[in-house]
């Protein structure tokens, strides 16, 4: 396909080579319309950037409170499980004792404390705690 030469016409030349051929109330009414569209067009952007501006808010203040639910899931897991380690330890150094003096009462009470703690599952209790923060009847979590 050919170029062909393509002669650009403003507006304003537009308009006196139309005058005789248009009449005055279509062309009035086309200028009206072409308003009104350009009226429609600058609602249409003012709502859709109100609508992207309430999204973007929407998603920042969901991102926040994600971010803050992790932060507060992920202190608490260390910190248990720093807890359960310290206990366990104390535990286990009870039970080195109670092996070493040959004290069989001392030997079980560890065993019996380092298997309770080993069967508390602190997944569990972060599950509780999750369910807490979606609760809206909930004013405070204790951990």
């Amino acid at each position: 396909m050919k170029n062909l030469p393509v002669k650009t016409m403003t507006f304003t030349k537009i308009i006196p080579l139309a005058a005789g051929k248009l009449p005055i109330a279509a062309s009035g009414s086309a200028i009206t319309e072409v308003i009104n569209a350009w009226s429609d067009y600058k609602k249409t952007v003012e709502t859709e950037t109100t609508k992207r501006a309430s999204i973007d808010a929407w998603r920042d203040t969901r991102l926040a409170d994600i971010q803050s639910k992790k932060d507060l899931l992920e202190l608490y897991l260390k910190e248990t499980f720093k807890e359960r380690a310290g206990m366990i330890q104390g535990f286990f150094n009870t039970l080195d004792k109670g092996i070493e003096k040959g004290d069989n009462q001392l030997i079980n009470d560890s065993m019996g404390a380092i298997l309770n703690i080993a069967n508390q599952s602190p997944l569990a209790q972060a599950k509780e705690i999750m369910l807490a923060m979606h609760d809206p009847n909930v004013q405070s979590i204790e951990i």
